[in-house]
């Protein structure tokens, strides 16, 4: 039967039980005729595979954008910036803004600003306030961790800047310079993603627009809470002014009630006055003097208000930074800042931290009475106050741009916009340029536990192990170790080659890198050109005999013996160069400008010389190979120091990838200039040879970019499936990856599938699950017919199914068999493609006796665009005057005038419908009725199980009243129960109109028959009058049947189907009815007991499925010995899956319940 039905067969009801019969008999390949039962399904086709390539398909796996699982990521297929950012575990702190983070001292809780990313990071504490680890347990302005979006809703954010926090009521102030507002978060309990409760500076939540009135903003930079007077401070540098509003309780786009740095709310100039302002960002607030700190970045200065009682317009009591109020000059000295972002203040030191963007530093003053100008007592991230800061190092603050001050334990924390990160500083005694105590934002490679890494500075702690950096204009290399299960990946931005160990049937085990090579870490990502190190690698190829791995990089290709590999071990050979130290390009038989695409075949090496626009050939056997070795010879160029482009069939332009066909000699370049793949005979390469054949343009002469089933645009990859003669090419111009058959190639000839678009005729970049943004680079598994695809503009790998398709249809039934009644129930049957046609496919379906058995579509058709999606045949019996039930067989045949060519040679497929007929004939005179049952109207062609050593029963043929066993095998078992078990047959009115009574010994023996019979054999009797509880959903109360399965059931021998029918009319299997019987005669413990270690009699009896007990016993008991040749020769064979007959199970009831 078909591999994916399953029916549920008879297990024990007392143990709840649920088996499933195998749905193909195992039966060997044998030289004598056996009975075997008529499969219904007359014609199976193989299911549809997995791997089989649809046009436009979805990818299967990812690598390079995850979730944000940091152990066993999860792909994202609607991420693409490099790195796998967003993520958990960095920061994008890159936006002239100012960086804000607040410490609640009370709940433990840490909230940073990561402003690029949109969103506000939460980590929760210890106790004592200090870093409990570095990965954050909450996000507010995203869903989660792995997005960035910008957004003006309730829940989004769009350049969050300066953050402050109310302890007694829980609530966060987040100040957006891309939305122009502050939105209010209540943070008692904080869910990802959470509504904002209010909004300060818009009138609703989706609005953004900036304005200078009293209550619009102007690009907020900071905020800062005053607790005593329930009062918001905000910075607008873009009014250059301060709002205040009162926050006891909060209208959506509530006015400001004070407006500080302009005389009126309508005023926006940018003023070096005591009153004025220029570009105010950062904000400290000292609320037991009531003192408000404003750093002012176009003034260079720091100014303190007296805000008891705020005036609107008035003016600064004093002045950090300047001499006077009217100067701003930009200086470093003790006293002096250039460009002031970030403000701290430690209350009960009365110290005010400065954050001077411009000197990367950050200067200490004390506060406790101020004077104009004052020195500061203190500096970090310079080791004095004459030195401007640079740098990525413990002690630097590269970029200084917000402040948070945690006085639990004195700690500074200073977020950096230039190292994307936030180095914390113990302040308790401050020594000038003082070392980091620890950090957030950048990281060593543990993924669980990470630690701080000072020397890194990439924004989203690049590099990671867990993230590609793609953006490189250049071929992106997957090659695959289908031996030694390890997938290498051109990590191209990040200097690298990630290596991934696979399972054994070569998918990946996870999305975790576990080598590198060209760097020492997955943390360094910096170029170099030495023996250990790389610049920009690209091709990649793989030497599966000897081990070794092949990468172009930095005008050069680096070997490396991989048969064991240390992260940043160094290369063995460097083609290219004369030595692994040098990297400048040059056009000689040696030298190599840009290579990019690389290809293994024969010992030798393809290397694609894109900035000399040739291919070079080199013999790399391990006796040859050595460094800077001439090339044997060269392909698209006259000679060895040319290099110039042209679309001719001898030349090339900006080739970036080869691909090797060992089989048929041929190599597949790739060239991105002239938009086609040109095809080379490299059975006995010559310098300068032309090409045989082209893809992608009609003729050598063609150069035109196109997206149509034969056009390419800037085609980067290429690979070649050998067992199918297919090319897929990675146009990076069209965003799609195209395939060919190259069994015979045609020039000009039209791709036939496509991923990353669903049409031919489409080339738009995406990034979702089926579409592509510049691939670049494509690798095809053949154990697993699935392809690698690089992706520039999404900096990821993506993986599709990829095998060939089989041009075929598969048939599949609901439980498994097509039974139907006259005038009553129907049933279905699904046929689908296996493969995508160019054109329509039509089928026909008819009934050989339609008078028995009709279906709903004489004709159904299958598009480009529906044939994976089945199309369902319903069956249906006709009412008709015959009193005998009957088959019908129903072909599926492509009509092959209307369907598409490559589907003509497609073989019919039958489907064999039981019909139960529902005309009931008149009893003869003092007989009883019993419905009329499925027959099979085939008679039977093969011997029946053999007899064996039996016992004669003690009836004699004589005895009975059935016409039809006279001179049967069986007639002495039938007699038997017919006797001892009130076995009544069949009536039917002859052609002499004559009532005859028939049991049809060789006619399948239905599901309900055999449970009466047994019933029956065991004296069960019931009263006609007594209501039935049928538990199956076929099954009426007044079906002739309905009381006997009721009983079978409740006692236990019998159950129904998955879908809690029983079926009472299809047939019963041999290993079905076995095991009834015994369940009704023995106990199922004394029958696991007998055959526990006990060895199979037969071939199709393995002692892993759920009958092998049964049979076994069966056969230990001499109930049955399996079928035999015409000879009488043992077979070994039960009959798995068959059907058994009337008399095979009238001889089976005998001899197990020992009539």
């Amino acid at each position: 039967m078909y591999p994916n039905l399953k029916l549920t067969t008879f297990p024990n009801n007392k143990n709840n039980l649920k088996m499933y019969k195998k749905a193909i008999p195992l039966l060997k390949q044998l030289s004598v005729k056996l009975l075997l039962a008529t499969l219904l399904f007359t014609s199976i086709a193989p299911p549809i595979s997995h791997a089989i390539i649809t046009n436009g398909s979805d990818a299967i796996n990812l690598l390079g954008q995850y979730d944000d699982n940091l152990t066993d990521p999860g792909p994202i297929y609607t991420k693409g910036p490099a790195n796998n950012a967003p993520h958990r575990l960095g920061f994008d702190f890159d936006h002239d803004s100012t960086r804000g983070m607040v410490i609640d001292e009370t709940n433990h809780r840490l909230f940073v600003s990561d402003t690029n990313n949109n969103r506000v990071l939460v980590y929760d504490l210890n106790p004592d306030n200090s870093i409990s680890d570095r990965i954050p347990d909450y996000v507010l302005g995203q869903p989660n961790f792995y997005t960035n979006t910008a957004a003006t809703t309730q829940a989004g954010m769009n350049i969050p800047t300066g953050v402050t926090y109310d302890a007694t009521n829980n609530l966060l102030f987040v100040a957006q310079a891309g939305a122009h507002r502050v939105t209010v978060y209540d943070v008692a309990e904080i869910t990802n993603g959470e509504n904002a409760i209010n909004v300060l500076g818009q009138a609703n939540f989706t609005s953004s627009g900036a304005a200078t009135t009293q209550a619009g903003m102007h690009t907020p930079q900071d905020v800062a809470y005053d607790p005593t007077n329930d009062r918001l401070f905000v910075s607008q540098v873009g009014n250059h002014r301060v709002t205040v509003y009162d926050v006891s309780t909060i209208t959506n786009g509530e006015n400001a009630i004070n407006v500080i740095g302009q005389s009126a709310y309508g005023n926006l100039s940018a003023l070096t006055t005591q009153t004025g302002m220029n570009a105010p960002r950062g904000l400290a607030f000292d609320d037991t003097n009531q003192r408000l700190f404003v750093a002012q970045t176009g003034n260079h200065r720091v100014t303190v208000y007296d805000v008891t009682a705020i005036t609107n317009g008035e003016a600064a009591t004093h002045v950090l930074g300047q001499a006077d109020f009217t100067s701003s000059v930009l200086a470093t000295t003790a006293s002096s800042m250039r460009r002031p972002y970030g403000l701290a203040y430690d209350d009960t030191n009365e110290r005010l931290f400065i954050s001077s963007y411009d000197s990367a530093r950050v200067t200490v003053f004390d506060v406790t009475t101020i004077d104009n100008n004052e020195n500061a007592t203190h500096v970090l991230g310079v080791a004095n106050f004459t030195t401007n800061g640079t740098g990525t190092t413990i002690a630097t603050t590269y970029g200084p741009r917000g402040l948070a001050y945690n006085s639990s334990n004195q700690h500074l924390f200073v977020a950096q916009g230039l190292n994307h990160r936030i180095s914390i500083f113990d302040v308790t005694a401050i020594g000038n340029g003082e070392n980091a105590v620890d950090l957030l934002g950048q990281y060593d490679d543990n993924l669980e536990d990470p630690s701080p890494n000072y020397l890194v500075s990439l924004p989203n702690n690049t590099a990671n192990s867990l993230g590609l950096n793609l953006n490189h204009a250049s071929n992106k290399g997957v090659a695959l170790d289908s031996v030694n299960h390890r997938l290498f990946v051109a990590d191209t931005e990040n200097h690298r080659v990630l290596v991934y160990n696979l399972n054994p049937d070569n998918t990946l085990i996870d999305r975790i890198p576990d080598k590198v090579l060209g760097q020492i870490n997955f943390k360094n990502n910096a170029s170099a050109v030495s023996q250990s190190r790389m610049t920009s690698p690209t091709g990649l190829a793989y030497d599966p005999i000897n081990n070794r791995l092949f990468v172009a990089n930095a005008n050069r290709v680096t070997v490396y013996d991989v048969a064991t590999i240390t992260n940043g071990e160094a290369a063995t050979h460097v083609l290219g160069q004369l030595d692994f130290n040098s990297g400048g390009s040059a056009t000689t038989q040696a030298r190599l400008n840009s290579p990019q695409g690389l290809a293994l075949g024969n010992s030798r090496l393809y290397v694609t010389d894109t900035g000399n626009n040739r291919v070079l050939l080199f013999n790399i056997s391990p006796a040859s190979i050595s460094n800077g070795q001439n090339a044997l010879s060269v392909l698209g160029q006259p000679n060895f120091t040319t290099s110039g482009a042209d679309n001719t069939n001898v030349k090339m332009n900006n080739p970036r990838d080869v691909a090797y066909d060992v089989a048929n000699q041929r190599l597949f370049v790739a060239q991105a200039g002239n938009h086609r793949v040109s095809v080379f005979d490299v059975v006995s390469t010559t310098t300068g040879e032309a090409a045989v054949n082209i893809l992608g343009q009609p003729s050598f002469a063609s150069t035109s970019a196109s997206n149509t089933a034969s056009g390419m645009s800037q085609p980067y990859g290429v690979t070649y499936d050998s067992d199918s003669d297919r090319l897929f090419v990675a146009q990076s111009g069209n965003h799609r990856v195209t395939v060919y058959d190259t069994t015979e190639i045609t020039d000009g000839e039209a791709a036939i599938n496509i991923l990353g678009q669903t049409s031919f005729l489409t080339a738009t970049s995406g990034t979702t699950i089926s579409k592509l943004n510049q691939p670049r680079g494509v690798a095809y598994d053949p154990i697993n017919k699935s392809l690698f695809v690089a992706e520039s503009g999404n900096n990821r790998i993506m993986l599709f199914d990829a095998g060939a398709p089989v041009i075929d249809f598969s048939l599949t039934e609901t439980g498994g068999s097509t039974a139907v009644t006259e005038n009553t129930t129907t049933d279905t049957f699904d046929i689908v493609l296996t493969a995508q046609p160019a054109t329509d496919v039509v089928f026909t379906i008819t009934s050989d006796t339609p008078t028995a058995a009709s279906v709903s579509h004489d004709t159904i058709t299958f598009t480009n665009g529906n044939w994976s999606t089945p199309q369902t045949i319903t069956v249906s019996a006709p009412e008709d005057d015959n009193v005998v039930s009957e088959n019908a067989v129903i072909t599926i045949s492509i009509d092959t005038d209307l369907s598409d060519n490559d589907w003509l040679a497609v073989a019919d497929q039958t489907v064999t419908v039981a019909v139960t007929d529902t005309t009931v004939a008149p009893p003869p005179s003092g007989g009883g009725l019993i419905p009329i049952l499925i027959l099979d109207s085939t008679p039977p062609t093969t011997e029946n199980e053999s007899d064996g050593t039996d016992s004669e029963p003690e009836y004699e043929l004589s005895e009975t009243t059935f016409s039809d066993i006279i001179s049967h095998w069986g007639g002495l078992h039938i007699i038997m129960i017919e006797k001892k078990c009130g076995a009544e047959g069949y009536y039917y009115q002859d052609e002499n109109g004559l009532y005859v009574r028939d049991f049809k010994p060789d006619h399948d023996m239905s599901r309900a028959e055999f449970v009466k019979i047994i019933l029956e054999c065991k004296d069960f009797k019931f009263d006609p009058n007594d209501k039935v509880e049928t538990p199956y959903s076929d099954v009426a109360e007044t079906d002739w049947f309905a009381p006997y399965l009721a009983e079978a059931h409740k006692i236990g021998i019998i159950d129904g189907y998955a879908d809690g029918a029983f079926r009472p009319n299809a047939p019963i299997t041999r290993e079905e009815a076995l095991k009834t019987v015994l369940l009704i005669q023995f106990e199922e413990a004394d029958i696991t007991a007998d055959t526990t270690n006990q060895a199979s009699p037969f071939l199709d009896v393995p002692t892993t499925e759920w009958f092998s007990q049964y049979v076994i016993y069966a056969y230990i008991k001499n109930f049955i010995t399996g079928y035999t040749t015409y000879d009488g020769t043992p077979t070994n064979i039960f009959g798995v899956g068959n059907n058994i007959t009337r008399a095979e199970g009238a001889k089976m009831i005998t001899k197990t319940l020992n009539l």
